[in-house]
């Protein structure tokens, strides 16, 4: 009977673990700062590209499958009298440039491990309307999505 009754506890404590495990959505939940931006080198090392060296940026996933992206260059160019109507075209690129922003929904498929972004609207007109797929994984307190084979961001909680 103890034995019979031991086995009973032990394998409710079993069932009990794995379905009170957290579940990938359940990490995703939340904001994300921007650790950095990597590209894969020719020679197989990961380092950060010139073009996103200072950029800073934050990603949040909420319960109810929305997100939200941006990123910015921590030294923008400030605009003159506040004002964008006189400003040169240079300038006008410049501050285009710099930012970039979406938000919309996500799906994660666990399975394959990625997270798709439906985007409803960018900085970028271009991108309303389409999705984004990036491989993802997590360690310790950070977050990694990987866009296609050879760029990534690491993100971490603040």
């Amino acid at each position: 009977m103890a034995i019979r009754n031991t086995f009973i506890l032990l394998f409710s404590a079993l069932l009990f673990t794995q379905s009170s495990a957290a579940s990938d959505k359940d990490e995703f939940i939340g904001t994300w700062l921007l650790v950095h931006s990597q590209v894969l080198n020719e020679s197989g090392n990961w380092q950060v590209p010139e073009n996103s060296v200072g950029m800073i940026g934050s990603i949040s996933y909420s319960a109810n499958g929305y997100m939200s992206f941006q990123s910015s260059r921590s030294n923008r160019s400030e605009i003159p009298d506040g004002s964008i109507d006189d400003m040169p075209i240079e300038g006008l690129r410049a501050l285009l440039s710099s930012y970039s922003a979406y938000y919309g929904t996500y799906a994660i498929d666990e399975e394959n491990g990625t997270v798709t972004h439906n985007i409803i609207a960018s900085s970028f007109p271009s991108g309303a309307g389409t999705s984004t797929v990036r491989t993802y994984s997590f360690s310790g307190s950070q977050l990694t999505l990987l866009n296609g084979e050879n760029r990534r961001f690491v993100w971490k909680r603040p």
